[in-house]
């Protein structure tokens, strides 16, 4: 089983980014995080919990990132993804339907012709 700091090395290697995880044994240690499978889930956690926050303008803080593994958190993220794809799908289609009701109303099948003082009861 790997510890957290090795873990953390992996994944820095893995990564093609300037910003790297600390692989200092004891940061870790003072997060209570001693497995690579325990920074993991850490690490789903934040993810899903800014993913959260940006989503429903609130950070979960009645969650914690030992409340389950890191598959769970992962779950969490795709299904919060999965949301706000639907919303988007969902706005998509209402500015579609509010564009074509504007340009139906722009160019009427009917045309019109003024008439000054039509209507008008002139005594």
């Amino acid at each position: 089983m790997l510890t957290a700091s090795q873990r953390a090395l992996e994944i820095n290697e893995a990564s093609h980014s300037v910003m790297h995880l600390v692989t200092d044994e004891h940061h870790w240690d003072n997060y209570s995080i001693y497995t690579g499978d325990e920074l993991n889930a850490y690490l789903a956690w934040c993810e899903w919990s800014d993913l959260y926050r940006s989503v429903h303008g609130i950070k979960p803080r009645w969650t914690n990132w030992r409340d389950a593994d890191a598959a769970h958190w992962e779950a969490e993220i795709r299904h919060d993804i999965d949301s706000l794809n639907e919303a988007a799908d969902i706005e998509d289609r209402e500015a579609a339907w509010h564009a074509s009701e504007l340009a139906a109303a722009r160019s009427p099948q009917i045309p019109l012709v003024w008439t000054p003082f039509a209507g008008l009861c002139l005594k």
